[in-house]
């Protein structure tokens, strides 16, 4: 049997020769609960703090991402730039375009915020980052579309499953990319349909409860696959 979190990867096995049984996808992460969604969310029109995934290691990209930025630091000289998880040299980078730039950048090192508190910075984020070469579906760009936190995210999260026009997609990671997603963004988020649309997608699909009873039938399987003999 075969359990994926992305329609994607399902399509990616069966292209490679699996021909087994496929489990109903959903996110590995367990989802967003009640308690979650129920944190307090500054107005979207009141934000303005940019918050990014601080991951670069062999997949993550998130120097990319600052790099963007810097380009058109111009446009933010007011704002809070918030990384978290962050590798140390992220977190060296961070404190050089800060200092050449004027951005307010705050830098978590990985283990630094509890997760309690990534999602109160989702909560006043304007806009949310995630730069990765490879990846399933990312918990942070689901737990920043509960936050109304607009998303830019790479297609490599299958991030296509989960909203359409109502965040932006990056296809190639270079500064320019991104900065031109980031400007779309910030556009993006002056419309609330946008990131209330992202919301109830999160509620109806993501929902801790709904995907622990999916993950529940996972194991109560006797009848469709008895024992072999």
């Amino acid at each position: 049997r075969y359990s994926a979190e992305c329609e994607r990867d399902v399509e990616l096995a069966k292209s490679m020769g699996y021909s087994g049984e496929v489990m109903t996808v959903v996110p590995n992460a367990g989802g967003i609960s009640d308690e979650d969604l129920s944190i307090k969310r500054l107005p979207v029109s009141e934000r303005q703090t940019i918050a990014i995934k601080g991951y670069d290691n062999w997949v993550g990209r998130a120097r990319v991402a600052l790099h963007a930025l810097e380009k058109i630091s111009r446009k933010f000289t007011d704002w809070r730039v918030v990384v978290f998880s962050a590798n140390r040299s992220v977190i060296k980078l961070s404190k050089k375009i800060s200092k050449r730039s004027g951005l307010k950048i705050e830098t978590y090192g990985k283990g630094k915020l509890t997760r309690q508190e990534v999602l109160e910075i989702l909560a006043q984020s304007r806009i949310y980052i995630g730069i990765s070469e490879s990846d399933g579906v990312s918990t942070t760009l689901l737990e920043a579309m509960a936050m109304e936190a607009l998303p830019v995210q790479t297609n490599t999260a299958c991030c296509d499953e989960w909203f359409g026009d109502s965040g932006v997609t990056i296809t190639e990671i270079s500064p320019e990319s991104i900065q031109r997603a980031i400007e779309k963004a910030m556009v993006m988020s002056k419309n609330p349909k946008y990131v209330q649309k992202n919301r109830i997608t999160v509620q109806s699909r993501a929902s801790s409860a709904r995907i622990q009873n999916t993950v529940l039938s996972f194991y109560d399987l006797k009848e469709k696959y008895p024992k072999e003999s």
